[in-house]
């Protein structure tokens, strides 16, 4: 289509069957075998029948392989930490809140948390 003034859009490359035992194959071409055919750190898309090709366009009748951007994802070096386990305080706290809550609570709160038991 012609897309929208202003617009910003994503256009993925057309399949390429460049043909078997070539090697220095760019993105969206194929029939790669493995990734040293691929250039760069592109991949071989190695697929069954007529599975789509991640990030190109078109339709491929052969069922070839393509080269295509690794969309593995590289485990963090430093993995975030785990949620906190301590539940809910059991008393209000002595300031604001910054975000207070929507909706009231049913029951007021009558004591101070240093009148609790």
């Amino acid at each position: 289509g012609t897309g929208l003034e202003g617009w910003d859009h994503c256009i993925f490359p057309l399949l390429s069957d460049v043909g078997d035992g070539y090697t220095n194959l760019g993105l969206c071409q194929g029939d790669c075998d493995t990734d040293a055919d691929c250039i760069g750190d592109l991949v071989c898309f190695q697929r069954d029948g007529g599975v789509p090709v991640p990030g190109c366009n078109g339709d491929d009748i052969i069922a070839n392989d393509y080269c295509v951007v690794d969309r593995t994802q590289a485990p963090t070096e430093n993995p975030s930490s785990p949620p906190t386990t301590k539940s809910p305080s059991q008393y209000p706290s002595q300031y604001p809140s910054r975000n207070p809550s929507q909706y009231p609570t049913m029951l007021p709160t009558t004591k101070h948390p240093s009148q609790h038991p």
